[in-house]
């Protein structure tokens, strides 16, 4: 939890409540962003409801935009007018406080919430205002799942496809030099480049039978890159079932919440042949590992430079830290 005043901090882990830092008062950095998820994938910034917290609170979504990508959370408490967290937790106690905390709200609602109060009304207008306002934040998100799923999510609030609303994006990329063959070609290209777990998603929904065929690496159940789970159930699905039409296998998902994401993917162009996409799907299983390695050792740096390495991990350290160096799958 992020919040204004070191007084904060130390009021609420008088009450048991330990994982609160501040900012002393300064704007949120992307510098300080990048620290705390070293540590954490979730972070949730608390501030005053009144004008000043608004304020601050619009500033601290703007610097989260670039550093929020799959896996990572990030959410926005308002207190009460007149309260800050010192008061708050000290008349309502720490039970009450962390029920505040869980119901905080996610960025996307709150980013929606702001942008249709900036826009004004539900007219066509106001609409189009809306779409100009998102066009510069959503540029900014990483490109994964949930850089998907928000555009889905503006999409509809401003009556576009995501398809459509992603071009709007895709053309104001190519304003600062409008040469006529670049921005073709930025059209006709992915919008951003996907994550490694949804390409290799993308190539199971196109190809299923390879899912027989695919020696899973070790270690792949216990990354915690967003869409994984689903991965993992998708080669589970295909390696028990590999005579499943791609058309059979997203049918599975109809009643569940990943079924609409499954059929974009579905009905996007996959550029790898059949005859190759087995070995793309090898590489890619295995760079997500890769890339597992990476972050667990950036969270071990992180315990390290605090001092708060326990000796298992410390041996762990140094193991990733060989693999990394010798570029090990």
């Amino acid at each position: 939890m992020v919040v204004e005043g070191y007084l904060d901090v130390v009021s609420l882990a008088r009450h048991g409540i330990c994982n609160a830092v501040a900012t002393l008062g300064t704007a949120t950095t992307a510098d300080q962003l990048r620290r705390v998820f070293r540590v954490v994938p979730d972070l949730v910034f608390c501030f005053d409801g009144d004008r000043a917290g608004r304020a601050a609170a619009w500033r601290a979504l703007q610097a989260s935009l670039p550093e929020v990508r799959d896996g990572r959370q990030v959410g926005f408490l308002f207190l009460p007018d007149g309260e800050d967290p010192d008061s708050l937790v000290r008349k309502e106690g720490a039970e009450a406080f962390n029920r505040r905390l869980a119901a905080a709200l996610p960025l996307s609602d709150y980013l929606l919430e702001e942008l249709q109060r900036q826009a004004g009304s539900d007219s066509l207008d106001a609409r189009a205002r809306l779409a100009e306002l998102a066009r510069p934040l959503l540029k900014q998100v990483p490109a994964g799942v949930f850089h998907e799923l928000l555009t889905d999510r503006l999409a509809s609030a401003v009556g576009l496809t995501s398809a459509r609303l992603a071009a709007v994006i895709d053309d104001a990329r190519g304003e600062p030099t409008p040469v006529v063959p670049r921005r073709r070609a930025q059209r006709t290209s992915p919008r951003a480049r996907p994550s490694l777990v949804r390409q290799a998603i993308s190539l199971l929904i196109h190809f299923p039978a390879i899912g027989a065929g695919i020696q899973i690496p070790a270690g792949l159940a216990q990354v915690r890159q967003k869409g994984a789970a689903l991965l993992l159930e998708l080669l589970d699905i295909t390696a028990a079932r590999p005579e499943l039409g791609p058309g059979a296998l997203v049918e599975r998902f109809r009643d569940r919440p990943e079924y609409p994401h499954l059929m974009e993917l579905l009905s996007q162009t996959q550029l790898v042949s059949e005859s190759s996409a087995t070995r793309e799907l090898s590489d890619s299983l295995h760079r997500i590992l890769a890339l597992e390695r990476e972050e667990r050792l950036a969270d071990l740096v992180a315990k390290a430079e605090a001092g708060a390495l326990s000796a298992e991990e410390r041996a762990e350290f140094r193991r990733l830290q060989r693999e990394v160096a010798a570029g090990t799958r």
